[in-house]
């Protein structure tokens, strides 16, 4: 019975933490189009504007600055959380939480999602950054065998984890057809975010995330250093 608690305390647990909006995806999206607003009033205030329209745009560029500047400080508290946060994890742990969040979605749409290992690793990460990249390239594939016809043999998505001496290697393989079928960053899903942001995400634990075409799919890696 405690173990049973333990375990629904867990999924519980789980399931609070991704109801959780990532901030520093928010900010993210905040960030890019305040920089190219700012960008774009201080060009205008050097063109020939009327007293009026000159106070205007200062009073504009003024306000994005400030808020530009809010962002950026948020940016920088997140980040300096996530280094705190950031512990050795275990990698087939991570991997099966992601697993955990999107089963259903892959089972409604009738493809066979598996990972495969064969020792557990432990990298310096922050586990919810990972997991919502594995989760989003989950949820791409399954959306794309979603919007085209395969072969039921077909429709799976292949999660395993690799290492060599310094990094810890998940890979994500589908066969949907690649990456102009996956949508490349469009988010479909509530919990989906864009392959631009799983990058910079992957990147704040000092890890790589790379695409490469196969010839019926997909194949993305993760690199991550071994704690």
């Amino acid at each position: 019975m405690k173990k049973e608690n333990n375990q629904n305390q867990r999924v519980e647990e789980k399931q609070g933490a991704h109801q959780v909006p990532e901030t520093s995806i928010l900010v993210h999206e905040l960030s890019n189009p305040l920089s190219t607003l700012s960008y774009k009033m201080e060009a205008l205030l050097k063109t020939h504007l009327d007293p009026k329209q000159k106070e205007l745009a200062q009073a504009v560029c003024r306000s994005s600055k400030r808020v530009l500047d809010l962002v950026q400080d948020t940016k920088n508290k997140i980040q300096s959380r996530r280094q705190q946060q950031k512990q050795p994890r275990s990698i087939v742990e991570i991997c099966q939480d992601s697993i955990f969040f999107t089963q259903k979605k892959c089972d409604d749409a009738k493809v066979n999602l598996s990972l495969k290992y064969k020792n557990d690793f432990f990298a310096l990460v922050c586990p919810m950054q990972i997991s919502q990249v594995l989760i989003n390239l989950i949820n791409n594939s399954t959306n794309a065998y979603q919007k085209n016809n395969y072969d039921i043999d077909k429709i799976k998505i292949n999660l395993s984890i690799e290492q060599d001496s310094s990094y810890i290697t998940i890979l994500c393989e589908d066969f949907a057809g690649g990456i102009e079928n996956l949508g490349q960053d469009q988010s479909q899903e509530g919990m989906g975010i864009g392959l631009s942001i799983c990058k910079d995400l992957v990147h704040q634990n000092n890890g790589r995330l790379d695409y490469a075409p196969t010839k019926k799919g997909s194949l993305f890696s993760i690199k991550l250093p071994k704690a």
